[in-house]
């Protein structure tokens, strides 16, 4: 957890005991481009998926349920710590998939939703839906490894991708595991049915980024739900946002912290 003051971010916070960092791959980095005096506590999440699901890590020791563990331990701890209306999640790629499991898993169990909850190039199901086949990628990320590393993160299948390809075909090895809601919800209609409960929810997408189909489907469905969402599609790959510091990417993270320091 960070400490959001002025244009600085200071005082990190280590989950509970219990947890091994060694174990689980939750990369804490961000930076603030707001004036405001406002306080707000933000949860900055990463989630490297090739160590979550065994590249890096060859006995396979972490997984989303990992995942879901850490990331929900310090949530409920924050809540308690600050209060609702002091935290904000912030997420890109599949660290935008941990904030947006921890909303839907707060929705489930009745727990305050954050302030404000920023998902940039969100992974919002881990499947991955055919559309993304049509997305004309530019870089970053493929359908098919969104694909085979959803398996794995989720713990469906031992498909093996090497050379740009998959060589088990992902439709044998495939499970239920890439249905789990923390990482998947619309695949999950207890989960889905919750996602009326989520607010202030800002998504921001690349047309060239095969994930934005399904995080646009997510926007979607939280809005059809009666959820308050905002949807903002930029013509930018996978997670450009964070790529550059110049264009649309400042304009991206300018109005990111808008939102944060405003709402």
């Amino acid at each position: 957890w960070w400490k959001l003051k002025n244009a600085g971010l200071t005082q990190y916070e280590p989950p509970a005991s219990g947890y091994d960092p060694s174990k689980t791959t939750f990369p804490m980095a961000a930076s603030s481009h707001s004036a405001s005096e406002t306080e707000r506590y933000v949860y900055v999440a990463g989630n490297d998926i090739a160590s979550a699901g065994g590249a890096a890590d060859p006995d396979g020791n972490v997984d989303v349920y990992d995942v879901e563990a850490y990331s929900w331990d310090v949530y409920t701890r924050a809540l308690e710590k600050y209060g609702a209306n002091n935290l904000v999640l912030l997420g890109a790629s599949s660290g935008g998939g941990v904030c947006m499991g921890l909303c839907v898993k707060a929705a489930m169990q009745g727990k305050p939703q954050p302030a404000n909850t920023i998902l940039f190039c969100p992974w919002t199901d881990v499947k991955v839906s055919d559309e993304a086949k049509n997305v004309k990628n530019t870089g970053g990320v493929d359908f098919d490894s969104l694909r085979y590393w959803g398996a794995r993160y989720t713990r469906a299948t031992d498909a093996t991708y090497r050379n740009g390809k998959i060589e088990t075909d992902y439709d044998e090895c495939v499970g239920a595991g890439t249905t789990y809601y923390f990482a998947s919800p619309l695949r999950d209609d207890t989960a889905r049915n919750q996602l009326g409960n989520l607010k202030n929810i800002a998504i921001y997408a690349g047309s060239k980024d095969p994930c934005y189909p399904d995080a646009e489907k997510f926007y979607n469905e939280i809005k059809l739900r009666n959820g308050t969402a905002e949807w903002k599609l930029y013509n930018g790959q996978h997670a450009f946002m964070l790529l550059s510091s110049t264009g649309t990417a400042t304009e991206v993270v300018h109005d990111a912290c808008w939102k944060v320091m405003t709402q």
